[in-house]
């Protein structure tokens, strides 16, 4: 019988601070490319990206130069790998990317992509329905960004699973075995 310690996000990574009516905290999931969230907090305008192409909201065509700056920008999931999605906005001057799931339900951590060396700047994904939620709020939006850190959870303080392994071993699992 082990007992083992494993990890526990402490919280939400994405806070609305402004207009009133949607702040808060939002679930997201990372990325599998790019920095993490910066241990700091990022807080920045946000703006949904406008590539200038037959689908502006897929960011999967390159933007003007500087259009991004100093903003956080929000991008929908679709056609493009998620590595270029956020490649595109950081040539743009972004300094972080949102991607909102277009799908119902939940996020997942994004694939990294063609692009996934070349991308510096954080990224998560948000739900389609938080993400509907604040977009209806933009311009005007401010978003911080920041890694909830984590901590280590100990079943050895849990005395419910302490009972359980106890029970693995005065059972015929670890006493003669499954033979006997």
């Amino acid at each position: 019988i082990q007992m083992y310690l494993w990890s526990a996000v402490a919280g939400d990574a994405l806070t609305v601070n402004s207009p009133a009516n949607v702040a808060g905290s939002y679930p997201t999931s990372g990325a599998n490319f790019g920095p993490g969230l910066p241990a700091t907090p990022l807080t920045r305008p946000l703006i949904f990206v406008d590539d200038g192409s037959a689908n502006p909201t897929l960011g999967c065509s390159g933007s003007t130069a500087g259009a991004y700056t100093n903003r956080i920008v929000m991008i929908d999931r679709g056609t493009c790998d998620f590595s270029e999605k956020v490649y595109n906005a950081q040539l743009s001057g972004a300094d972080a990317v949102i991607i909102c799931n277009n799908v119902a339900g939940g996020t997942f951590s994004m694939g990294a992509g063609i692009n996934a060396g070349l991308v510096n700047i954080p990224s998560v994904m948000i739900s389609q329905g938080d993400c509907a939620t604040i977009r209806a709020e933009l311009p005007g939006v401010s978003v911080t960004l920041q890694d909830p850190g984590s901590f280590e959870l100990d079943g050895d303080f849990d005395n419910g699973i302490i009972a359980h392994e106890y029970g693995h071993g005065i059972s015929i699992r670890m006493t003669g075995g499954p033979s006997t």
